[in-house]
């Protein structure tokens, strides 16, 4: 995060144009200072993966963020990329299918953790 920071205070930033960052951005009314300042407000406690393979191949990581802009928990995948700086790849309202994914990914990490015990798992009929 402190590179992150750094870059960004610098003024090394770049939103990609994509369909859906740019939906969302019209649908809230948001610009893109806002998502530079949403960026530079990022904290541990929105972070959620990472730094994971990027798809493109790039050999870049990204890093995952989740963060609520009035009352939305948005989904942020960002990267460090050594000619542009913070490199904002998505910036659009989390999809179902990642809000539960999340959720589960969080129950596995109590239950493996040991913060979750069972006697007897449950089943439909209990």
């Amino acid at each position: 995060m402190d590179q992150v920071q750094q870059e960004l205070k610098s003024g090394k930033f770049v939103l990609i144009p994509r369909a859906k960052n740019l939906q969302a951005l019209a649908k809230h009314g948001l610009k893109s200072n806002d998502v530079f300042r949403t960026l530079c407000k990022l904290t541990s406690n929105d972070y959620a993966k990472g730094p994971l393979p990027d798809d493109s191949g790039d050999p870049c990581p990204v890093w995952i963020f989740r963060k609520t802009i009035d009352g939305k928990i948005f989904y942020i995948k960002i990267k460090l990329d050594p000619h542009v700086g913070v490199k904002c790849i998505s910036f659009h309202e989390v999809e179902t299918s990642y809000l539960l994914m999340l959720i589960y990914d969080k129950i596995w990490s109590w239950i493996s953790n040991g913060f979750c015990r069972f006697e007897k798992w449950p089943t439909c009929s209990d």
